[in-house]
């Protein structure tokens, strides 16, 4: 017969790596402060014109002022991640 361990698998064993909470933390602050309503189409065409991008950025990305930019974004990342298989997408230019 199989000996079955009782094991609570929500705390921490023995040579598990105990993580900071400083980060979870963070996110969870930051989340509690993000405002997505703040952000415009001008912050997204500026996001988007850049070469690379930061946190702050991407949460004018995430925000619904990004929302008519999707398609344009979609096709700006083909050139990384190679065109969806049959899509039905097509880009509309910066406004």
């Amino acid at each position: 017969m199989i000996k079955i361990r009782e094991t609570n698998h929500m705390e921490y064993q023995e040579g598990m790596e105990q993580i900071d909470h400083s980060i979870m933390n963070k996110v969870l602050e930051m989340t509690d402060k993000y405002d997505y309503s703040k952000y415009t189409a001008w912050d997204v065409r500026n996001v988007l014109s850049k070469d690379s991008i930061d946190i702050n950025d991407l949460a004018v990305l995430l925000s619904p002022a990004a929302e008519p930019m999707l398609a344009f974004m979609l096709e700006i990342m083909w050139p990384i991640s190679g065109p969806p298989p049959e899509s039905r997408w097509t880009a509309s230019p910066l406004r």
